[in-house]
């Protein structure tokens, strides 16, 4: 087969090269690189970021501190209609308080985008931040605690102070942020209360960068009795409290009602009493329209003075509030006034509202209260003639709990003169469902019909996760002291699946030490000496000193004689903390011992994390374990603590009075397994000492009974031997204290 050479003229090449070209470069629609349909600007195409379903929102910690000296990391993970991750999606960060990172971050491949938050220094107050992730018009919030500000008040002259309206004292107001630093600018106002009074120079003002960062007034005696005053700032208050001493100073002034304001029902009068020593006549006036004097007409009357002292009574037929104004009627500069909040009966409520100030709550967890303010509003009769209700009792219920210990504070609240009842609700430690507990209220003692408000409903925990803690099945002898303990904690989300990543906070308690000794529990072999399986003879069980776990004695926890709380914490051993779980959802972690806690120490492990913006743990409570062969060997120690027993202490008594004794002190039952007698023996050291010798497998009672004229502080020191008709034995410590 012959082929035939082509050939093309000369004015033929050119065009050829050029239609070669234009193929190469995608020329018209049958190029090599058409540009695909869905691009509409001749670029190179590219995937769309899917649009977001549901955003989560997570932290590390739920607490940060005041001076700015701690953070939160905040995370939100970013989900499509199928529950699957989206990477480069857009997450817009707020907050109303603090300082974040970042306002805008794309997530990464795990659908997230992370920015930290801080107290900032704008604002170092006590407060609750929240924080709020938005992705493609869905959000997510969380709040965050900032915590740790202070206010002290310092006094001099300290705290008493005459009634003569020329001593003063100077009162010095300090606020300081969570790392103990002054903090200057700080709004405070200050109020007065009690059966005293006092004047002060001012009310409110700021910490003076120019005085030390202090708030400094000067406080005037102007009653005798107990006075209080309350500051308030920085998210936070403090009291103080004067002694005035001394006669009511004798200057014009309103004397009753004793409270500024004072509260006082509708239709019914209230006696307004003044001192006026130098004045002939006294003008009242009301600044509530619908208030009358001494059962007239008119928000104004001028009244007589007698002996230095005129009075005059006020009611009003309508709710209000009125500013009493009392000034002489001929010299009007000299002037005073009160408030008076006038309210309707509780027996006129016929309307009730509820509402919460907030809806979503997250758990309550390791001393961290999440809680709301619950608002009932108590009326009249609906209509544009309602009234607000005072001192009218609500209750507030929890209509379906959780079992979780959710709680309201104060579940009987009585409304002030503007018709508001208010009461505390605190989270649990279990999560609702999107329905959230039903809080109910009502106003008692009304009706019929009986006045309710439409219920409300708060979320706990929103969706929760769940974290769980276990311990292993061996021990690792780390070396001649120490052990180490396997452990792990599981973190699942609310479908049963592991949580990679999450940050899992552990601790470490110890609730009970036991006294005891090891001892050979095989009977003696000539013939092998050698063959020996020791195990443990515990004389007692006691729970930890430290009651309240602030590892300090206080005065109603008991100790040893030298004042040290048993056992210390450090008994319980350690572990690293915290622990991030891997793609399964599994933290791995090593407790960590001395070998004489081994036995005689039991523990509480605590792990707590933060799933979806919720707290959740969980804790398990054990024996530290010895490792067999070292146990068995006979090689670990005895216990540290003795039985410790307390004997009354008798001074001054003579050689024919007897001390007292112990309350008799039932031992555990010595039982060998390879004793041959039906009973085992038991012995004390001590002089002072007696013990029963029961059959097999009941328990001795050990009695110790002080010599005369016992003192407090005295230290007697026993043993007590149990043997097994001398095949095996074991001698443990007995330590008696008088006090």
């Amino acid at each position: 087969m012959s082929i035939k050479a082509m050939r093309f003229p000369g004015l033929m090449m050119p065009v050829l090269i050029i239609a070669f070209l234009c193929l190469l470069s995608g020329c018209g629609t049958g190029g090599l690189a058409d540009k695909p349909a869905s691009s509409t600007d001749g670029g190179t195409s590219t995937t769309p970021t899917a649009t977001a379903a549901a955003v989560g929102l997570g932290t590390d910690v739920v607490t940060v501190k005041s001076d700015n000296s701690s953070t939160a990391t905040i995370t939100a993970t970013v989900l499509d209609s199928s529950n699957a991750v989206i990477k480069d999606a857009d997450v817009a960060f707020s907050a109303t308080g603090g300082a974040i990172s970042a306002a805008s971050v794309k997530t990464d491949a795990n659908g997230q985008a992370s920015i930290t938050f801080r107290s900032g220094t704008q604002d170092q107050s006590n407060q609750v931040v929240t924080i709020t992730a938005t992705a493609s018009a869905k959000s997510a919030q969380i709040p965050i605690q900032v915590i740790g500000s202070t206010l002290t008040m310092t006094s001099l002259p300290h705290v008493n102070i005459p009634s003569d309206g020329s001593t003063t004292a100077t009162l010095t107001v300090t606020a300081k942020n969570a790392g103990n630093n002054a903090v200057s600018n700080v709004p405070i106002t200050l109020s007065v209360s009690g059966a005293g009074n006092v004047s002060l120079s001012t009310s409110s003002g700021i910490t003076d960068p120019y005085t030390a960062n202090e708030f400094r007034v000067t406080v005037t005696g102007t009653w005798a009795g107990i006075t209080r005053v309350t500051a308030q700032g920085l998210g936070t208050s403090a009291t103080y409290d004067y002694t005035v001493t001394g006669p009511a100073l004798a200057v014009f002034g309103i004397t009753a009602p004793a409270l500024d304001p004072t509260q006082q029902v509708t239709g019914a009068p209230l006696t307004v009493t003044v001192s006026a020593p130098t004045s002939a006549n006294v003008t009242f006036a009301s600044s509530l329209s619908a208030s009358a004097w001494d059962g007239g007409a008119s928000a104004v009357i001028i009244k007589p003075v007698v002996g230095g002292v005129v009075s005059a009574t006020i009611q009003s037929a309508l709710a209000g509030f009125s500013t009493v104004q009392v000034y002489d009627s001929a010299v009007p500069t000299t002037t005073d006034s009160i408030g008076i909040a006038f309210y309707a009966p509780s027996t006129d409520a016929a309307q009730l509202s509820l509402q919460s100030d907030f809806s979503v709550l997250g758990l309550t967890k390791e001393g961290i209260n999440n809680t709301t303010t619950l608002r009932a509003n108590v009326w009249t009769s609906v209509g544009t003639g309602s009234q607000p209700v005072g001192n009218a009792p609500v209750a507030f219920s929890i209509f379906n709990p959780t079992g979780g210990g959710e709680k309201i504070e104060d579940p009987v609240a009585y409304t002030d003169s503007t018709g508001l009842a208010t009461a505390t609700f605190t989270s649990g430690s279990v999560s609702t469902g999107a329905d959230g507990v039903r809080i109910d209220a009502q106003v008692l003692n009304s009706g019929p019909p009986v006045v309710t408000a439409p219920p409300i409903s708060i979320v706990i925990g929103g969706t929760p996760g769940s974290v769980d803690v276990h311990r292993g099945s061996e021990v690792t002898v780390l070396n001649s002291t120490t052990y180490a303990l396997p452990m792990a904690v599981l973190v699942a989300d609310s479908d049963g699946q592991g949580v990679s990543g999450a940050k899992v906070s552990l601790s470490l308690w110890p609730t009970q030490y036991s006294s005891g000794v090891w001892y050979n529990a095989l009977a003696y072999d000539p013939q092998n000496p050698e063959k020996v399986r020791y195990q443990p003879y515990v004389t007692g069980a006691f729970g930890n000193d430290d009651v309240n776990g602030n590892m300090r004695k206080d005065p109603t926890e008991q100790s040893d004689p030298d004042g040290a709380l048993r056992p210390p914490n450090s008994a319980a051993g350690s572990l690293q903390s915290p622990v991030t779980t891997d793609k399964s959802g599994v933290g791995y972690f090593d407790l960590v011992y001395l070998k004489g806690s081994a036995v005689w120490i039991t523990v509480q492990v605590r792990a707590t994390t933060l799933v979806l913006g919720t707290e959740t743990s969980r804790s398990i409570t054990f024996t530290l374990p010895a490792e067999r062969t070292e146990a068995e060997k006979g090689d670990l120690p005895n216990s540290a603590f003795p039985v410790d027993l307390t004997v009354a202490a008798i001074p001054g008594s003579v050689a024919a009075v007897p001390g007292s004794t112990v309350p008799g002190y039932t031992l555990p039952a010595f039982n060998s397994p390879y004793g041959l007698p039906a009973a085992i023996t038991y012995a004390t050291s001590s002089i002072y000492s007696t013990i029963t010798a029961p059959p097999r497998g009941t328990s001795p009672v050990y009695t110790f009974t002080a010599p005369a004229d016992v003192t407090a502080g005295k230290v007697y020191y026993d043993s007590i031997t149990a043997s097994d008709g001398g095949v095996t034995g074991a001698t443990a410590a007995v330590r008696i204290v008088a006090r």
